[in-house]
């Protein structure tokens, strides 16, 4: 899974570290993998961004590919 956004590098790691890492305590590995991946999936399928017209990331882009 990747981060869908201009730029992907430095803005997604902070935005994961200031989302996920520091509000919650994991368990083990696996829990924070399995955050970790439902936060992705939240992240680029599901969140609602108005600057993409009101679309999440990746149908935005699924769009834009289309159009193309």
């Amino acid at each position: 899974m990747a981060i869908y956004h201009e730029n992907r590098g430095r803005y997604g790691y902070r935005r994961i570290t200031s989302e996920l890492l520091y509000m919650q305590e994991f368990q083990s590995m696996e829990h924070f993998k399995r955050e970790l991946f439902e936060y992705l999936d939240y992240y680029n399928n599901r969140r609602i961004k108005a600057k993409l017209k009101g679309l999440p990331p990746a149908i935005h882009r699924q769009q834009a590919l289309s159009a193309a």
